[in-house]
């Protein structure tokens, strides 16, 4: 039997009141069902303005839990590192929503999600990570399966101690690894102390007209960009193997001379200097605020 919903300006409608009494508890029955929206329904024009499904439904589908961990990345604070490329939540949240749009096979539930887009394991390169605090990180598929747990209601899922340590290792050398990139990719000219031989100044040879002997100071060496990242890559190799730190990697490795101690300047385009290590900590400084926004490393 096909039953209509009746739109009613005011008031209740009431059964005649010849009819029998089981009849005003069947329209009673029908008058609060119609006209009430299926909580586990989203209507088209709310799924167009791209509403979440409240997290605390226990019908949650699968495609419901995906867009609910892209809208915690969205809200987060935190830094994403995917692909070693720094991300705010925001631009985090657009590119996971871009790959899910373009992947052509889509995702059958959220933890095929985390593997596959958010936090894919890929061998050889380093594994995405979500940066906590200046000091501290984590695994970023330890982050998304957490962040799942928490939607589905369950107990977070334990954390692998040496994962997270060598995680957070790993993304040490990555800072002093992206610091040797920006001087590797620069056209400017890098300046070193010349090299002393001995304790004796360096003589030249006998001139050809009076064969007096006389001596030349030596010149400063001056390195591209390529030569001097690798100078100091090499440096770092040898001499400071156990430094993780960049702050540690820039005052004992890449600021001056081990021998003469004179510092490393930078060669600009117009001919004027600038001390190599407070070029470098400004070079950092406007490489993050431009991973931030979501821009590609240089």
């Amino acid at each position: 039997m096909l039953v209509r919903c009746a739109t009613v300006a005011s008031g209740t409608r009431r059964a005649p009141a010849s009819a029998p009494p089981w009849v005003g508890m069947v329209a009673l029955a029908l008058g609060a069902g119609c006209g009430t929206p299926n909580p586990g329904i989203i209507d088209a024009t709310e799924e167009a303005r791209g509403v979440v499904p409240n997290e605390l439904d226990a019908e949650l589908s699968e495609q419901d839990k995906i867009h609910a961990l892209i809208e915690r990345v969205r809200r987060s604070e935190h830094v994403f590192v995917h692909e070693e490329i720094e991300r705010t939540g925001k631009a985090a949240a657009n590119k996971l929503q871009l790959l899910l749009e373009r992947d052509p096979t889509g995702m059958r539930n959220a933890r095929e999600f985390i593997e596959r887009v958010a936090a894919p394991q890929r061998e050889g390169d380093a594994p995405d990570r979500v940066v906590l605090s200046e000091e501290e990180s984590m695994l970023a598929r330890y982050w998304y399966e957490t962040q799942l747990a928490e939607i589905e209601g369950r107990p977070a899922p334990p954390t692998d101690p040496d994962d997270a340590r060598q995680a957070q290792e790993h993304a040490r050398r990555l800072a002093i690894l992206d610091a040797l990139r920006i001087v590797e990719n620069s056209e400017h000219l890098f300046v070193a102390p010349p090299r002393r031989v001995g304790t004796k100044p360096i003589e030249s040879k006998p001139a050809p007209t009076t064969g007096a002997r006389r001596t030349r100071k030596p010149k400063r060496k001056e390195y591209t960009g390529p030569q001097f990242a690798d100078m100091l890559r090499t440096k770092w190799e040898y001499l400071g193997a156990d430094i993780e730190q960049l702050d540690t990697f820039i005052d004992e490795i890449a600021s001056a001379s081990f021998t003469s101690l004179v510092r490393y300047r930078v060669v600009k385009a117009n001919g004027s200097e600038e001390d190599f290590e407070e070029w470098l900590r400004e070079q950092l400084a406007t490489e993050r605020l431009r991973l931030a926004r979501g821009d590609a490393p240089r």
